[in-house]
C-alpha cells in the first residue's frame, strides 16, 4: 500500500462497511473462492453517467489520432493535437506522493480493493460507489499521472506513479481489454511497467523534459475497440462534447 495523506478523504461509510463486513464473516459467503476470482469481471465495469470518463477517453482518442501515445508526444500530427495531448496530461491532479487516487481527494489504499477483488455479492451505495470510482479508468489516470511528472522533469513522483498504476492494474487485468471501453490495452501497461522498472531512470531537466517524455512514453496503440459489450462504444469518440458536460447525466 503506497503512503497516503492524513487530509484525505477516504471511500464512503456504505463502502467501508462492506469492506468491514467482508473481512470479518467467512470468505465463503462473501467472497467468490479462488478458482472464481480470476474470472469474476465485476471490478471492470464502471458507471459513465456523469459524463468524465467518456470526456477522458475522448479527449485521447483526439490527441493521439490513432497513434501510440509515444508517437503522438514525438511526432505529433499537427500542433493542434499535441497542445491537447500536453494540457490532458496538465490537467490532471496528481499527487507528487501518489497519496491519493488520480483526479480525486480519496486516499490511495488498494487493501480496501483486495478485500472487495471478486465480491459480486456486494449491492446498494457501496457496488454503485466502486463502479463511478471506475477502477479500469483509474489505471488511465494514473499512467497520465506518470507522463504528467516527466513533462515536469521530476522522475521520482512519475516512477510511483508508475507502481500505482501496477497496482491497480492488478485488479482489473483479467477483464479490463474485455469489458472496459478504455482504449489501451493490458499488455501494452504490463510491457511499460517493465522498462520503466527495469531500465535506469534518464536524467531530466526542465530543458529536457518533452524529449524525457518522448522517450518514455506509453509506447501501445491509442485506439477504441469496437468489440466490447458496451452502450458507449458506438458513440465514442464524441463528435461533441459539449453535449456531454462534465457532472450532467447522460442516458448510457
Amino acid at each position: 500500500m503506497l503512503v497516503a495523506h492524513r487530509d484525505c478523504r477516504r471511500f464512503s461509510p456504505a463502502l467501508l462497511i462492506a469492506v468491514a463486513f467482508c473481512s470479518v464473516i467467512s470468505l465463503g459467503l462473501c467472497l467468490a473462492d479462488e478458482a472464481s476470482v480470476g474470472a469474476d469481471r465485476f471490478m471492470c465495469h464502471c458507471i459513465y453517467t456523469s459524463n468524465k470518463w467518456i470526456q477522458l477517453i475522448t479527449d485521447l482518442v483526439k490527441a493521439t489520432g490513432g497513434q501510440s501515445f509515444a508517437a503522438a508526444v514525438s511526432s505529433p500530427q499537427d500542433a493542434g493535437s499535441h497542445t491537447k495531448l500536453l494540457k490532458l496530461l496538465t490537467d490532471r491532479k496528481c499527487d507528487p506522493k501518489a497519496g491519493a487516487f488520480a483526479d480525486t481527494d480519496l486516499e490511495f489504499d488498494t487493501q480496501r480493493l483486495d478485500m472487495l477483488g471478486g465480491s459480486a455479492k456486494l449491492d446498494g451505495g457501496a457496488k454503485i460507489e466502486l463502479m463511478e470510482f471506475c477502477v479500469p479508468g483509474q489505471v488511465l489516470l494514473s499512467m497520465l499521472c506518470t507522463h504528467k511528472f516527466v513533462l515536469a522533469a521530476d522522475m521520482g513522483p512519475a516512477l510511483r506513479w508508475v507502481y500505482a498504476m501496477q497496482n491497480l492494474l492488478s485488479f482489473v487485468e483479467h477483464c479490463m481489454d474485455s469489458d472496459a471501453p478504455f482504449p489501451l490495452l493490458v499488455a501494452d501497461l504490463n510491457a511499460w511497467v517493465v522498462r520503466w522498472t527495469k531500465q535506469p531512470l534518464p536524467q531530466v531537466t526542465p530543458q529536457t523534459a518533452l524529449q524525457a517524455l518522448a522517450a518514455t512514453a506509453f509506447p501501445g496503440k491509442i485506439a477504441l475497440r469496437k468489440e466490447i459489450d458496451s452502450p458507449l462504444t458506438h458513440c465514442l469518440p464524441l463528435k461533441d462534447p459539449s453535449c456531454f458536460p462534465l457532472g450532467n447525466d447522460n442516458l448510457f
